[in-house]
Formats: C-alpha cells, sequence, structure tokens
C-alpha cells in the first residue's frame, strides 16, 4: 500500500469502523495507553494504520528511554466548518464528523526540544541531518507520514510542549448511527466465507509485537482455533516447519526473519515446507506488497501475500476468502486427479459431485489421506534453520 501511494495508484478504501475496536486492535502488543469512545466511523483502515504505525514506533524509539509514556487518544473536536475538505465519495446520509487521534509521549530530556511545529500540509523541507535531530533517525517516518496523508486528505502534525510530545492525525469523515457501537468493525463475512472451526494456525514473525497482535485476535475472533506463534529464537524456525508439517491447516509467515546471524526470507521457508509436502494454505506477510513482492511469493508456493499495514481483522476477511478458494481449488484437484485415476467415464459424472462449498470445508478436506490436508504424523525430517542458505540464496524462486 505504501509504494502504491508513492506511486499515485492507492485508491482509498473507507468502511464503517467500530474505532474503539480499531484502536483497541492497535495498542495491543504495544505498551500504549488507550483513551477512546465508542462511536461508529468511516475510515480508511490501512492509510490510518500506516500513519499511527510510524506516529507510535517513533514516540517509543525517540521518547524518554526509561519511560516514553506513550498515549493514543481519539476524540473529535467541535464540526468543522463547511469549507472543510471531506471526501467526495463520503455518505451524505450520515453526520460529517472530524476524528482527531493523538499520540503523546514523555520527551527524551537528552535530545534538543522541538522548537517548531512539523505539519504535513506545509512544504517539504529537509530535516536536519545532524545526530542532534530530535524528530527522526532519518527522517523517513515523516516523510511517509507526509506522503500517505497528503494522498489521503489527512491532516498530520507535531510538536512539543514543556516535557511532552505530541502527534495529531484529523481525519473528516461521517459518523454512524449508535445503533452499531458495540462490537467490532461493522463489515463482515457471509457465513460461507468464514474461517471454519478447528483450524490449526501457525505463525513465524521475529517481531513479538506482531506476534502478540496476530495471536490476540484470531484468539478473539477464532475461539475454535489452535493457534501458535513462533519467532523468539533461531530454533523456533525449526519448530514452526516441523509443526507445520505436522498439523498446520494455515500458516502465516513474515518475509523477512532476521537474528543474529541469520537472515532468513519467509517465501524460502514456505518453498522448503512445499518441497516436503506441505499440503495446507501458506500465507506470506509483508511490509512489502508490489506486483514483484506478490509474484515472488506465489513462486515459492504461497497461496496469498498480504502487507503488513492491512489491519489484523480486515486481513482475517480476506484470509477467509482467500481459504475458502483455496478448499475449492483443492477440492477440484482431488476431484479431477480421482477422475484420471478411474477412467473417462468419471469426468462425465464428476459434474455431479457436491460442491466445493457444501459441507464444513474442514471435514471435507479430511475425508480420507489422499485429500488436501493429509498428515503424515510420523517422524518428519527438516532441514534445519541454522544450516539454510545466507540472505543471497533465501530470496525464494522468482
Amino acid at each position: 500500500a505504501m509504494l502504491s501511494i508513492v506511486a499515485g495508484r492507492y485508491e482509498a478504501k473507507r468502511c464503517a469502523v467500530k474505532i474503539q475496536q480499531f484502536a483497541r486492535d492497535f495498542v495491543r502488543g504495544r505498551d500504549m495507553a488507550l483513551e477512546c469512545p465508542s462511536v461508529v466511523v468511516d475510515l480508511d483502515v490501512t492509510a490510518c494504520n500506516i500513519i499511527l504505525d510510524n506516529a507510535a514506533t517513533n514516540a517509543k524509539r525517540h521518547g524518554c528511554p526509561e519511560d516514553p509514556q506513550v498515549k493514543l487518544r481519539i476524540d473529535f473536536p467541535p464540526t468543522p466548518s463547511a469549507s472543510s475538505s471531506f471526501p467526495s465519495d463520503m455518505d451524505r446520509s450520515a453526520e460529517p464528523t472530524q476524528v482527531r487521534f493523538l499520540v503523546t509521549n514523555a520527551a527524551n530530556a537528552a535530545r534538543p526540544a522541538l522548537d517548531t511545529q512539523w505539519s504535513s500540509t506545509e512544504p517539504h523541507a529537509p530535516l536536519p541531518g545532524d545526530d542532534t535531530r530530535p524528530a527522526l533517525s532519518d527522517g523517513l517516518g515523516l516523510r511517509d507520514i507526509r506522503t500517505v496523508a497528503n494522498a489521503c486528505g489527512m491532516e498530520a502534525a507535531l510538536w512539543q510542549d514543556k516535557a511532552t510530545v505530541f502527534f495529531e492525525l484529523l481525519v473528516n469523515t461521517t459518523a454512524r448511527s449508535a445503533a452499531l457501537r458495540d462490537g467490532s468493525t461493522v463489515v463482515s463475512l457471509p457465513p460461507d466465507q468464514a474461517l471454519p472451526p478447528g483450524l490449526h494456525i501457525l505463525s513465524l514473525d521475529d517481531s513479538a509485537v506482531a506476534q502478540k497482535s496476530l495471536k490476540c485476535v484470531l484468539e478473539a475472533e477464532l475461539p475454535d482455533a489452535a493457534i501458535a506463534t513462533y519467532g523468539k529464537g533461531i530454533d523456533e524456525v525449526d519448530a514452526f516447519m516441523r509443526d507445520a508439517l505436522v498439523r498446520g491447516d494455515i500458516i502465516i509467515v513474515d518475509q523477512h526473519v532476521d537474528f543474529p546471524g541469520h537472515r532468513l526470507r519467509g517465501t524460502s521457508i514456505v518453498a522448503e515446507l512445499m518441497a516436503r509436502g506441505y499440503a495446507g494454505f501458506a500465507c506470506i506477510r509483508s511490509g512489502d506488497a508490489e506486483e514483484a513482492d506478490v509474484a515472488k511469493s506465489k513462486a515459492s508456493g504461497a497461496h496469498w501475500h498480504v502487507g503488513k499495514e492491512v489491519p489484523i481483522r480486515t486481513m482475517l476477511q480476506e484470509l477467509g476468502r482467500e481459504y475458502h478458494r483455496f478448499l475449492q481449488h483443492a477440492v477440484l484437484d482431488r476431484e479431477r486427479s480421482s477422475a484420471l485415476d478411474m477412467g473417462p467415464e468419471a469426468v462425465a459424472s464428476s459434474s455431479s459431485m457436491p460442491a466445493a462449498s457444501e459441507g464444513p470445508p474442514r471435514e471435507r478436506a479430511v475425508l480420507d489421506r489422499e485429500g488436501p490436508f493429509a498428515r503424515d504424523t510420523g517422524p518428519h525430517t527438516v532441514a534445519s534453520s541454522s544450516s539454510m542458505p545466507a540472505e543471497g540464496s533465501l530470496a525464494g524462486p522468482g
């Protein structure tokens, strides 16, 4: 999404969001306090996530090292004037409003104070390049924020007041009816696209925050699923691969899995698993989501590539669709294979076989050991990640 914004190809996607749930998902796994009302608004969650992630990361990185006191507050300033800019495709039947996201942190006393306010609406000016620069180590965070905010019609500002640093994001949008204020994101999948119960979902990511956030949302949204996360060290890569081969229905793999002395690539890990007979659904989750990145994931054998800027609940909705598409293809492949084994007569009768959407997907897939989720419960020999090739050969096919 970030590269699409830079290239001018990004299309804003607003949906009705219960903002309290959005905020809770955002701070989960981060050391952040939260203050947020329960209101439903229309938001481009991807754009908001990119900006707030940069702001929260900078607050933690450049705030007081002993106790940064990072907090996210969401409120609604007085209704903007009629001259305020609202997206042209906004639902005019809803009430226009302005959402303010305010990220605050305790300033680092060892760094010079911010003596001027930064704003995304002002002409771009290079940040100072010396070691005393208080805002960012390289300026990329503010540049990303400016790019996204300007592309999506938002306004961002950064300033310091005494010992507190403030980051503000203003979004002109609309508020929905109070009847929708409880629960999670309003948009939900139809029953035939929701993830079935009883799945084993395994995730590999070297970020503790990403691990915790993903696991918390998965456990909340899929209480019947078995969730396991890996990535605390290089040894857990071996454990992840071993467990994926034994019981993984869905695996979610970070593209960049880096440990001291080891720089692994998710595409190479997936390719290795596929070569060893992994038959479940494989997803690459990466901060890079351009066409070349997606093509590299597909070439590794992964069934889906999703950007890390996509909020986890939105990712789960899309995952449900992708997983059902995968099941349908798997069942069709099995039918074709059986028809070829049985002869031409079977091909003619295959049209009368049950559709892929009939019955519980996971039960249908494990009717016999020839199905797409056949499991070998015996011992497995998995290549040790410590002996895997260096980064140059870990880029995976493509």
